[in-house]
């Protein structure tokens, strides 16, 4: 038992978690729900299953606080589901007809953006991100 709680009180002090505040800018934001992805590695960012969280935030006109996320790299990947299908709707050739945006707000030209280019820290400090919604 006195193992134990000198365990638990170690993993308290070593197992630390930032606030991750998420602010969306965009036109028409507030009548959509807006749909996060939080990744933290390449495998299947952005529209693949290897996120480690999914959040729905029904009122995107107040920011998105997130405040159990460990220290380290992620990057987000968000989208206003105008139609509430819970998916980013794309034309025939593949491009999205929803409002889409990353963190960093890096776009490329062709496709989507590597996690690198999308990736930040989150520390102790806390971290507040504005995503663009286009």
């Amino acid at each position: 038992m006195k193992y134990t709680i000198i365990i638990a009180l170690f993993l308290a002090e070593t197992s630390h978690a930032g606030e991750l505040t998420l602010k969306f800018i965009g036109e028409h934001l507030s009548d959509m729900t807006i749909r996060v992805r939080i990744f933290d590695s390449p495998a299947g960012f952005p529209s693949g299953q290897g996120y480690i969280r999914q959040i729905k935030a029904d009122d995107a006109s107040r920011d998105l606080h997130i405040r159990d996320l460990p220290n380290g790299k992620y990057a987000i990947a968000a989208f206003a589901d105008s139609n509430k299908n819970e998916y980013l709707d794309k034309n025939l050739i593949g491009q999205p007809t929803e409002p889409y945006g990353f963190s960093n707000n890096v776009r490329n030209l062709f496709g989507p953006p590597s996690f690198n280019k999308a990736a930040f820290e989150v520390n102790d400090a806390g971290v507040v991100l504005s995503i663009h919604l286009y």
